[in-house]
């Protein structure tokens, strides 16, 4: 049997390290905060990143003041999740300076969580939680001002796969855009609505094996079928298993528990990675350039889906996860 697919996209849980002491006292004075701060190591760009403070129990997320847009209207749907009762991460939003320079934080509890380890029980418990999450933004009053803003990020992608000639996209990437974007476009056509749009090993926490998902940042402007998010999931935690076996058992319980009827799953799969292959343009057209693994990982995930389509029709003629 193959070589499980999209083992690269697991990545390691993060490891945190002290700050200088000059970094300690300007945000320490900045928000108020007293004892040790640990930062994720690996990055940079001070001040923004993530930030520890365990004698205070708090996690931080440092950000520049121009995400307040989207950080509050990821506050605003975690709290319409908190009132129908599904657990969400309600943190305090602040304004804050550093050498004049206005930046934003986002202060919660901290408490010790686990990752996604491979475990049968948190997968069903993920499949569960995303279709109440999902029932909710459904519904949701800011639905609307997504869609709109979906639809407006939908025009400038719309040219990009007209013409992904810019100098900064590999070569490969246009092909694969260009190859790809009737696959694309008729996943657009399915119903669609407000959903995640990121959910990755970071933005799904768990506390007793119970699934929590966290960073509805995306959700601002994302408004697609549902199956782009449950094609993320298998993408990221069930086709990153050490063998197509578990990936098998890992998909069908987590696609049971979800209960939702049988879908393309390759083509979805390759329209979330050419998704953020057109993300991936659109900086290039701001004037920025993305590293070359960023690239690469999407590419690769597009190629390793097609190849993959036939075990995976294979997989889902099971039929335990119709409603």
């Amino acid at each position: 049997m193959k070589a499980p697919a999209f083992l690269s996209l697991k990545p390691e849980p993060p490891k945190y390290s002290p700050i200088s002491t000059n970094h300690q006292e300007a945000l320490g004075s900045a928000l108020g905060l007293e004892g040790s701060i640990e930062k994720v190591i690996n990055q940079t760009n001070w001040p923004l990143g993530f930030y520890r403070v365990q004698s205070q129990g708090l996690f931080i997320k440092v950000m520049l003041l121009s995400q307040f847009e989207t950080e509050n209207f990821a506050h605003q749907l975690e709290s319409e999740l908190i009132s129908a009762k599904i657990p969400a991460q309600l943190g305090l939003i602040r304004e804050f300076f550093i050498s004049e320079k206005p930046y934003l934080a986002v202060i919660y509890p901290y408490f010790k969580v686990s990752f996604f380890n491979g475990d049968v029980v948190q997968i069903r418990s993920l499949g569960w939680i995303l279709k109440q999450i999902h029932r909710v933004m459904h519904s949701s009053n800011l639905s609307v001002s997504t869609k709109t803003l979906w639809q407006e990020r939908l025009l400038v992608w719309q040219k990009i796969m007209q013409s992904p000639d810019h100098p900064s996209i590999p070569i490969e990437a246009q092909n694969l855009i260009v190859r790809y974007k009737d696959t694309f476009k008729k996943t657009l056509q399915q119903p669609a609505q407000m959903i995640h749009g990121d959910l990755n090993f970071g933005n799904v926490i768990f506390m007793d094996e119970n699934a929590l998902v966290i960073d509805y940042e995306n959700s601002y402007n994302t408004y697609l079928p549902v199956a782009v998010d449950l094609a993320m999931v298998i993408e990221r935690f069930c086709l990153t298993a050490k063998s197509l076996v578990v990936a098998e058992q890992l998909m069908i319980n987590f696609l049971s528990a979800y209960q939702i009827k049988r879908f393309d799953l390759a083509d979805y799969l390759i329209s979330t990675s050419y998704r953020s292959l057109l993300i991936l343009c659109q900086v290039c057209e701001a004037g920025h350039k993305p590293v070359a693994s960023e690239w690469q990982k999407f590419i690769k995930s597009i190629k390793q889906a097609e190849d993959l389509r036939g075990w995976l029709n294979q997989v889902l003629r099971n039929d335990v996860w119709l409603d």
